[in-house]
């Protein structure tokens, strides 16, 4: 193959480019102001605000959620112990992110695939959390919670770099970077604890006590709604899968397309030489 022309390769789990720079964005180098004029900066700050969100409410309230569950007793060092684990989780899902990457390096949707992972993980969590009556339960969801927060934030300058190229990728991440606080402000506070709020005035407890608000009632109705925007999340995530994926098998046609131009071309020349050396003889 000629130096400097990439080559196409295409197999059942996803078609992609390669040339010697790496891969070309799909969206083209954008700025930072068309990156948020389209759709997909949207999906992805919509899917980490829900996911990050969601994992800052388990992060800031695990205390909460421990003593209501412990029949309304403080416990320190149990607390400490799911902070850990959570800690434990975050880290194991970068890592788990950083292998699968480089085991499927080949698959350029795989960080599409990888935030709907995470989105999923984060879901399920939630899910679980609402209905759990006993404290041992915590324990492996808080393990769930950690690998889809840590998932999250080691995919999403990859997934950035692969939509909108290097050119400003710092700006947009820093875009990116207000669905957390968007997430933190409105779910993990205003949604989990105003309905936290409201079952302590349910069982007679002033807002302002020191008593603690006690049983599944607590956060059950927070972690529901969490559970129903996971799932808007995930649609989110697997719309954005769609769109890559189309672009995906785009650039494959036009540079199949152009490929196959190319070749007809140097078939030509190549007559062209045949019969002029036959008149020349």
């Amino acid at each position: 193959e000629e130096e400097g022309r990439g080559s196409v390769n295409s197999d059942d789990d996803g078609i992609h480019e390669e040339t010697h720079g790496g891969y070309a964005p799909l969206l083209g180098e954008t700025n930072v102001w068309q990156a948020i004029c389209t759709m997909e900066f949207w999906l992805v700050f919509t899917a980490t605000t829900i996911i990050a969100g969601s994992g800052l409410a388990v992060i800031n309230n695990v205390a909460q959620i421990v003593e209501a569950l412990n029949g309304g007793k403080k416990d320190s060092s149990t607390t400490g112990v799911f902070v850990t684990i959570i800690a434990s989780g975050s880290a194991s899902g970068r890592l788990a992110v950083g292998a699968i990457a480089s085991a499927f390096k080949s698959k350029r949707q795989k960080w599409q695939i990888l935030l709907c992972i995470s989105a999923m993980l984060m879901t399920a969590a939630c899910c679980f959390l609402g209905w759990m009556s006993q404290l041992g339960s915590l324990y492996a969801t808080c393990l769930v919670v950690g690998i889809a927060f840590g998932m999250l934030w080691a995919l999403v300058v990859p997934l950035l770099l692969d939509l909108y190229g290097m050119c400003e990728l710092a700006a947009i991440y820093s875009a990116v970077n207000f669905a957390p606080m968007l997430g933190s402000l409105c779910i993990a506070t205003y949604i989990f604890g105003t309905f936290y709020d409201i079952e302590k005035r349910h069982q007679g407890k002033a807002d302002s006590s020191d008593e603690a608000c006690i049983g599944i009632q607590c956060f059950q109705t927070g972690f529901m709604i969490l559970s129903g925007l996971g799932i808007f999340a995930i649609a989110c995530t697997y719309l954005l899968y769609c769109r890559c994926y189309a672009a995906c098998r785009g650039e494959f046609s036009i540079l199949l397309q152009y490929q196959n131009n190319q070749q007809q071309r140097d078939d030509e020349v190549k007559e062209v030489e045949v019969v002029v050396g036959e008149d020349d003889r």
